[in-house]
């Protein structure tokens, strides 16, 4: 009984159809895959002039670098770099990324060879891409910030009522002002933490 029974397709055709629609269900979780992943843009900004301050305003990733240069880049996708808003004054440059979407993928190159001071009022990440000869840099924090610095010069990092600092090697809480000396193979790993008592 078994060997009159024939499929009226051919077993070819199924196949086929089958290696079809298993091909669809792979492309689409490919595409899928692919359109989560937003693709990294720079912008370059020339300032035209020199700044010894740096302000920060936002959550965003600020790379220091020892570089003298009159210009920065803005890393990120083409939204979040047409959000940050960059302002010189005065010797003062401003950097506004309060309505950055992608914090940890958003991140500003900054020329610190003339940097004296740096002033962060949100939850950014502050780290330098080589040794900073800065002689005397002034960190002041103001929200759950990170600094990652390497400098040959003194690094004096204070941080805003409410919150202390801590190394994050250890743990261990410092002073609200701490004066930390770097050497050229020493960095200085802090943050901001939120004072609870």
């Amino acid at each position: 009984m078994l060997q009159n029974f024939r499929p009226t397709i051919p077993f070819s055709v199924v196949s086929c159809i089958f290696l079809f629609f298993s091909f669809l269900i792979s492309l689409t979780s490919l595409a899928k895959k692919i359109g989560d992943k937003k693709p990294v843009f720079s912008r370059t900004i020339v300032l035209h002039d020199i700044y010894q301050r740096l302000e920060i305003w936002g959550n965003i990733e600020i790379v220091l670098t020892p570089e003298m240069s009159d210009s920065i880049t803005v890393e990120g996708t083409t939204v979040d770099i047409n959000l940050v808003a960059v302002k010189l004054k005065n010797g003062t440059l401003s950097v506004r990324a309060k309505w950055v979407n992608q914090p940890t993928t958003t991140k500003i190159i900054v020329p610190a060879a003339m940097l004296s001071s740096i002033q962060v009022y949100g939850n950014s990440v502050i780290s330098s891409q080589g040794e900073l000869s800065a002689p005397d840099l002034k960190v002041y924090l103001d929200g759950e910030a990170q600094v990652k610095i390497k400098s040959r010069g003194l690094v004096d990092v204070e941080a805003s009522e409410g919150y202390f600092l801590t190394r994050d090697a250890s743990r261990i809480p410092t002073s609200v002002r701490a004066k930390i000396l770097t050497r050229a193979e020493d960095f200085y790993w802090g943050s901001a933490q939120v004072a609870t008592e």
